[in-house]
């Protein structure tokens, strides 16, 4: 059976995808509209929230396989 855990992450790693190709295709018109940082911005943050989601996920797995203590 697949674990919840590995579910998460291959959704995770599919949105980082989908962001990148959506970066891409949306790329020229940026360019043409000086907005091409705003994109890279976008497209960054979105990436570091699922990023930052997915290690909270981590932390609460090691959490309930040691025994509740907050490793850092």
């Amino acid at each position: 059976m697949v674990r919840s855990e590995k579910i998460k992450t291959a959704g995770y790693l599919i949105s980082c995808a989908s962001v990148a190709l959506l970066g891409v295709s949306a790329w020229p018109g940026a360019e043409k509209a000086g907005l091409l940082p705003a994109l890279l911005m976008g497209m960054a943050a979105s990436i570091l929230g699922m990023a930052c989601r997915w290690y909270s996920y981590e932390i609460e797995r090691r959490n309930k396989a040691g025994g509740g203590a907050d490793r850092r």
